[in-house]
């Protein structure tokens, strides 16, 4: 068989397996969303991890928050980039100072943050999504690997 008549091995692509639902303003499938997303947390318990993305189509960078490192919830919109880090960190440290104990106090975290940014946030794509909780998944193997001496 000469060089050029050998079959090429295909690389096998890694599909992501992803699905959006719309659970707004419906609280029992958000509870069934959550519950199965907690399946495959790789997040600690009461861990949470915070951030921004830029929105493809608006250009806002969007504030989020996960829970399990597996689904992302937006929060709000800012057109600078630093006014949303800032909110992401704000958004970071209530939780970390027991602002989310109470309903009350975390609606009011919440609502700063919305009422602070400049549109309210929009969907994403799952490849965006993809890309977020991939992020995650490299930021918490990388600290376990630290952690362990790896």
């Amino acid at each position: 068989m000469r060089k050029n008549e050998k079959r090429k091995k295909r690389a096998r692509r890694r599909t992501v397996k992803m699905q959006l639902k719309t659970v707004k303003g419906d609280p029992e499938a958000m509870d069934r969303l959550y519950a199965e997303a907690d399946t495959v947390s790789i997040l600690a318990a009461h861990q949470i991890v915070t951030g921004t993305w830029q929105h493809p189509r608006s250009g806002l960078w969007q504030v989020w928050v996960s829970t399990t490192g597996s689904e992302v919830t937006w929060i709000g919109a800012y057109r600078d980039p630093e006014r949303a880090k800032s909110a992401a960190v704000t958004l970071e440290a209530a939780y970390r100072r027991g602002d989310f104990a109470s309903l009350d106090q975390a609606l009011s975290v919440l609502e700063q943050i919305i009422e602070e940014g400049d549109a309210l946030p929009e969907d994403m794509s799952v490849r965006e999504i993809a890309a977020i909780t991939g992020h995650i998944r490299q930021m918490v193997l990388s600290r376990k690997r630290r952690s362990h001496g790896a």
